[in-house]
């Protein structure tokens, strides 16, 4: 086996490539800031630990690279190959990675804050724990990745691939998803306060007890989707589709959710007070116990719902002849003795 390289040892390129052409692999905890690295085949090196700061390896073939811990604060590696490579716990910020082969890398706990990885292939990749505040992942491919409590906040998603992704407990606070695929990824317990998710496909995801307060949902795919005990409170969910969805004890009071498709959707025990369901289709839809105080259900299409021991308010609107008293439903306050 080569020597180790020493900590800290500054290296010429030359000299590396020298080295490396030579047999060696073990580079572990050198300086190669500033360093140029464009194109270089570097397969199986040992980086672990070492300082790239400002280095340049656009086009480089780093696949199955060891950059365990690595400092690449502001690196360019746009184009590079990285698949397989393990950048666990390396300093990324405001790295460059557009466009770059990053299957199956391990980027779990990386800084990647404020980092472009615009266009980059993310397929398989397990970023779990990492930051990725402000981050732009706009038309990135991340299907199957793993992004369990990652900090997505504030980043740029716009057209992004997360198709069964796993994002649970992730943190994705006003982060833009718009026109995202979402579907079959898995965001339970994930934070999506005021994230938009305008056209969003995120057909048959898991949200149970995810937090989406004041998203922006409008024109969502959400056919099946599993969001049981959610919170959506205040969202914009109109002109939604939330076909056959699970929305079972669901705040969703003051929700926006006009023109919205809930036909056989399940909102048994869920809170609509003060929503506004104006011209939504809840045809068949399970409002069991559901608290409809306040609401906002004129031209609401009712047709074979189940609304038995679902709460009204004197100013709850109702389709025009409707009569919620025959259908089951209770009065607020109203003496149930009596």
């Amino acid at each position: 086996m080569a020597p180790m390289a020493n900590f800290e040892e500054s290296l010429e390129v030359a000299e590396l490539l020298a080295r490396y052409a030579a047999g060696e692999r073990y580079f572990r905890s050198v300086n190669l800031s500033g360093a140029n690295l464009m194109e270089a085949h570097l397969i199986g090196i040992d980086l672990s630990q070492a300082r790239l700061c400002g280095a340049n390896c656009s086009k480089s073939n780093l696949k199955d690279a060891d950059l365990s811990g690595a400092d690449l604060l502001a690196a360019y590696f746009s184009f590079a190959n990285l698949s397989g490579a393990n950048l666990s716990k390396a300093n990324l910020y405001a790295s460059n990675f557009s466009k770059a082969d990053l299957r199956g890398t391990n980027l779990a706990g990386a800084l990647m804050q404020e980092s472009d990885l615009s266009g980059a292939n993310l397929s398989g990749a397990n970023l779990s724990g990492a930051n990725l505040q402000e981050a732009n992942l706009s038309g990135a491919n991340l299907i199957r990745a793993k992004l369990s409590a990652a900090n997505l906040s504030w980043a740029k998603l716009r057209g992004a691939n997360l198709m069964e992704a796993e994002l649970n407990a992730a943190n994705l606070r006003e982060a833009n998803l718009w026109e995202a695929v979402l579907s079959r990824a898995d965001l339970t317990g994930a934070h999506l306060e005021g994230a938009r998710l305008s056209g969003v496909l995120m057909e048959r995801a898991r949200l149970e007890g995810s937090n989406l307060q004041d998203a922006k949902l409008w024109g969502a795919k959400l056919r099946a989707c599993q969001m049981a005990n959610a919170n959506l409170r205040g969202a914009n969910l109109s002109g939604a589709n939330l076909w056959t969805a699970d929305l079972r004890r669901c705040d969703l009071a003051f929700a926006d959710i006009r023109e919205a498709d809930l036909m056989g959707s399940a909102l048994r025990e869920a809170n609509l007070a003060g929503a506004s369901l104006r011209g939504t289709d809840l045809s068949g839809a399970d409002l069991t116990g559901a608290d409809l105080s306040g609401a906002n259900l004129s031209s609401t299409s009712l047709n074979g719902a189940f609304l038995t021991g679902a709460i009204y308010s004197c100013d709850t609107r109702f389709p025009m002849d409707f009569d919620p008293e025959s259908e089951g439903l209770q009065l607020l306050g109203a003496d149930s003795e009596g």
